[in-house]
C-alpha cells in the first residue's frame, strides 16, 4: 500500500525524507500510534512530515471506519496545532471535491466531522 501514498503526497521531497516517510507510513499502516511514529523524525524534517503523514493517518483512521477529531491531535502535538488544524481543513476541502466530482451533492455538515466548530467557517472559507 505504500506506493499508494507515494506520487500523492511526497511530491518534491528530498529523498531522504521520503525514505523516511515510506518507513513511517508502512508503521501507521500497521496500526502503530502517530505519536510514537511522528516521534522518529527530528525536529528540522518534522514540518515537512506532519503534514504527509497525518493526511495518511486520517484516511487510514477513516477506512477503519473511526471520526478523528483535529482536538485529539493538538492536545497531543500543542506547537504543531496550527499546522494540524491546516491539514484537518485541507483533508475537508479535498474530500468534498471529490464528492463533488463522483457527481454528488453531498451535506457539508458530513465534511466538517471532527473539526472543532470554531473552524468551521475557515474550512467553509477554504471550501469555496
Amino acid at each position: 500500500m505504500n506506493e499508494k501514498y507515494g506520487p500523492k503526497y511526497m511530491l518534491g521531497l528530498e529523498p531522504q525524507l521520503r525514505k523516511s516517510l515510506q518507513e513511517a507510513i508502512a508503521a501507521l499502516e500497521s496500526q502503530r500510534p502517530f505519536a510514537e511514529v511522528l516521534a522518529s523524525f527530528e525536529s528540522e524534517s518534522r514540518s515537512s512530515a506532519i503534514p504527509v503523514l497525518l493526511r495518511i493517518e486520517l484516511e487510514l483512521r477513516r477506512m477503519r471506519g473511526e471520526q478523528p477529531s483535529v482536538d485529539s491531535y493538538t492536545q497531543l502535538f500543542p506547537d504543531d496545532a496550527d499546522l494540524i488544524r491546516q491539514v484537518f481543513i485541507d483533508e475537508a476541502c479535498a474530500r468534498l471535491a471529490l464528492a463533488w466530482d463522483d457527481g454528488l451533492q453531498p451535506n457539508l455538515l458530513n465534511y466538517l466531522i471532527g473539526i472543532p466548530q470554531d473552524m468551521h467557517r475557515q474550512t467553509l472559507d477554504a471550501m469555496i
